[in-house]
C-alpha cells in the first residue's frame, strides 16, 4: 500500500527562520515531516476482521468492559475511548494502528458502511508529525495511481484520511485567517491525494528519467511547477519575461488547479488551461522553509517570495493524456459527490466538552465548504449524518404550529395579523407573568388569556357594551358575537345609550345576521344613501364613527385576528 501525506506547510512564527527543533516522535524523527514512503506505514493497513466485529475488541481481549462513548452529531461522529484501549499521545506505532482500527470499528457499529472517505481527527496531540491519505482502492485509469486495486473487500471505502489533532493549526498560527487558510489547504491536499498528484511527463515533457512534474514523494507537484498555488503543492509562478521567475503563492493555496480538477474527474480536458515548469532552475543561495536549498520537493513558498532563473517548459493537457492515458471514467461519468464521514476520536483523558463539540461541528462545515469552493464548486462532500436539530422557539418566536414553540416558555402559536406566520406565546394570569411591554389578554380565541406583544394588545373598546370575546352580550347591538340581538338597543349598564339601530336599514338581515355589514368600514344600505344600522362601524352602541371609513383600530385588529384564527383552524381540519 502506498501512503501519500503532507507535513504542516507553515510553521507559524517560526516560518521565516525555519522549523524549531522538537522532541522525536514515535518514529524517532524530529520536527514536522512527510509521512510518505516510510516502510513502517505499511503496518497501518486496516484490520478488517476487527473492524467488522469478527474478532474480539482490544479491550475485550484484555478483559476490559468499558464501552466507548459514541455521539452521532449532525455532521460528524464523536467516539471516546473510555478504557484506555490506546495511549494518548501515542507512545508507539501500535497505539496509532490500534486507534485507527478502534475508530473504524465504532463508526461501522453505529453507522452504515456507505462512506467513500473517512476523515479522522483527534482531540489530543498525537506525537505524530504529519497528516496523510491512505489509499484503499482505485478504479480510475489515467491518473498513474498504481492501477486498479481494492484492499477492503465489499466496503465502498476508497481511502482513510488522518487529519491529526483538531487544534494543530491554531497551535501553529493562532486563531485567525492564517490558521483557517492553512487548515483548508492541508485538508484539500489529503482529499486530493485520492487522485493526485501522480501523473508524469518526463524531464522535458516526453522523455524518461526523473520527472519534471513530480515533487515530494512523487505525490506532490514540483516546487518549480506553475500550479497556480494548488493544495497539491507547486507554486504560483510569475514569468518575468527575462529568464527569471518569481513566486506569487500565498496562504490561500487551497484551490485546486485545472490539472487537479481534470484528474479528479471534475473538468473536461478541453477546459484545462496550459501551465509550465521551470527546468534546470538556478536557485543561487535561496533556501526553503526548512533551510534547505530550493529543490523540487520543497514546500510551497507562501512567505518570502523567491526569484530564480531557469528554462520554461510549457505543457498542455494532451501531454498528460499521451503519457498517462485518457482518464476513465471521464468527465461527466465520474462521480463528483462523495459520501464521507468525519470522525472525532477522543481518549479517556481528553474528553471534549459540549462547547468544543459544537466548535468542531462548525469546523467540519468549514472543511466541507473548502472542498466545494476549492473544486470551483464542482465537487461536494456529502457528510450530514442526521437532520440538523431545529431549536424550539422562545416566547415571541415566529411560528406556524405550537409544536415549534418551546413548551417551557410558550404553549400557543397565535396568528399575527401583520405577518403570514404566527407568534409563540404562553397563557398568563396577569401582565407581570409576560415579557416586559407585553400584556395579558383573552382576546385571541385561545379560551385562556395569553401574553401579547404591545402591537397586538387591545386598546379601549369603542363598543363599550361588548365585554366578552366570543359570547354575545345581551342587548349590545354592536357586539359581533350576537346572532339574534343586533337590533335590540338595551342599555346594558348604560353603555349603549346612543345605539340607534334602525331595523329598516338591515337590508334583509335574516336570523339576526347583519346582511349589510360586509366590511370593516361603515357600509351603506342597498339604496346607497342610508347607513347599515346594524353595522358597528356606523355608530351603533355609542361608537362615534358615523361615516364610511376604516374601522376603529381595535375592531379591525380583532376582526383580522378572528379571521386568521378561523382560517388556520379550517386549514388544520383539512
Amino acid at each position: 500500500m502506498r501512503l501519500q501525506s503532507t507535513a504542516l506547510l507553515i510553521l507559524g512564527a517560526t516560518a521565516l527562520a525555519g522549523p524549531a527543533a522538537a522532541d522525536p516522535d514515535i518514529f524517532g524523527r524530529q520536527g514536522l515531516y512527510d509521512f510518505s514512503g516510510d516502510a513502517q506505514l505499511d503496518q497501518l493497513r486496516p484490520d478488517l476482521n476487527y473492524i467488522n466485529g469478527q474478532v474480539p475488541s482490544y479491550a475485550e481481549r484484555q478483559g476490559r468492559v468499558g464501552a466507548p462513548a459514541v455521539d452521532i452529531r449532525t455532521n460528524y461522529i464523536y467516539i471516546e475511548d473510555q478504557d484506555n484501549t490506546f495511549n494518548a499521545p501515542y507512545e508507539s506505532q501500535r497505539d496509532l494502528q490500534t486507534s485507527f482500527n478502534f475508530a473504524l470499528r465504532e463508526v461501522y457499529r453505529a453507522l452504515p458502511d456507505e462512506f467513500v472517505f473517512v476523515y479522522l481527527f483527534t482531540s489530543f496531540e498525537t506525537n505524530v508529525g504529519a497528516f496523510f491519505y491512505a489509499p484503499e482502492s482505485n478504479d480510475v485509469w489515467g491518473i498513474n495511481a498504481q492501477g486498479q486495486f481494492d484492499s477492503n473487500g465489499p466496503s465502498p471505502r476508497e481511502g482513510f484520511i488522518f487529519m491529526n489533532d483538531w487544534k494543530s493549526f491554531e497551535r501553529l498560527y493562532g486563531p485567525g485567517a492564517g490558521s483557517r487558510a492553512q487548515s483548508r489547504s492541508v485538508f484539500n491536499q489529503e482529499a486530493g491525494h485520492r487522485w493526485g498528484a501522480f501523473v508524469t511527463a518526463g524531464p522535458d515533457g516526453n522523455g524518461s528519467g526523473a520527472d519534471i512534474l513530480q515533487g515530494r514523494d512523487d505525490s506532490h507537484w514540483s516546487y518549480f511547477m506553475d500550479s497556480g498555488g494548488s493544495p497539491m503543492e507547486g507554486n504560483a509562478w510569475r514569468d518575468n519575461g527575462n529568464g527569471t521567475f518569481t513566486t506569487q503563492t500565498g496562504f490561500n493555496n487551497w484551490r485546486f488547479s485545472d490539472l487537479d480538477l481534470y484528474l479528479m474527474g471534475m473538468m473536461p480536458p478541453d477546459e484545462v488551461e496550459p501551465w509550465f515548469v521551470i527546468q534546470n532552475p538556478d536557485i543561487g543561495n535561496e533556501r526553503d522553509l526548512y533551510r534547505q536549498p530550493l529543490n523540487d520537493a520543497s514546500t510551497p513558498q507562501i512567505v518570502q517570495n523567491k526569484t530564480i532563473s531557469g528554462t520554461r517548459v510549457d505543457f498542455e493537457i494532451e501531454d498528460i493524456i499521451a503519457r498517462n492515458g485518457t482518464r476513465r471514467p471521464a468527465f461527466g461519468e465520474a462521480p463528483t459527490t462523495f459520501r464521507v464521514v468525519f470522525v472525532m476520536l477522543a481518549s479517556s483523558n481528553t474528553s471534549m466538552t459540549e462547547s468544543e463539540r459544537v466548535e468542531f461541528g462548525t469546523m467540519v462545515d468549514g472543511y466541507a465548504d473548502a472542498f466545494h469552493e476549492g473544486t470551483q464548486e464542482r465537487g461536494t462532500l456529502d457528510y450530514q449524518l442526521r437532520e440538523p436539530e431545529v431549536p424550539l422557539l422562545p416566547i415571541g418566536g415566529v411560528c406556524d404550529e405550537a409544536s415549534e414553540c418551546d413548551p417551557a416558555q410558550a404553549n400557543f402559536c397565535i396568528p399575527n395579523p401583520f405577518t403570514p406566520a404566527g407568534i409563540c406565546t404562553a397563557s398568563c394570569d396577569s401582565a407581570s407573568t409576560c415579557p416586559v411591554d407585553w400584556c395579558c389578554s383573552d382576546s385571541q380565541g385561545t379560551q385562556v388569556p395569553v401574553c401579547l406583544p404591545a402591537g397586538l394588545c387591545p386598546t379601549e373598546n369603542p363598543c363599550a357594551c361588548d365585554v366578552t370575546m366570543d359570547v354575545c352580550d345581551e342587548g349590545c347591538a354592536c357586539d359581533e358575537a350576537c346572532t339574534g340581538n343586533n337590533n335590540t338597543a338595551n342599555n346594558n349598564g348604560g353603555n349603549n345609550n346612543t345605539a340607534n339601530t334602525n331595523s329598516g336599514n338591515n337590508n334583509g338581515e335574516s336570523g339576526g345576521q347583519c346582511a349589510c355589514d360586509l366590511t370593516y368600514s361603515c357600509d351603506m344600505d342597498s339604496d346607497g344613501e342610508t347607513q347599515c344600522g346594524c353595522d358597528p362601524e356606523c355608530g351603533g352602541c355609542g361608537c362615534t364613527q358615523a361615516e364610511t371609513g376604516a374601522a376603529a383600530p381595535s375592531l379591525a385588529l380583532g376582526a383580522a385576528l378572528f379571521g386568521l384564527i378561523a382560517l388556520r383552524r379550517r386549514r388544520r381540519r383539512a
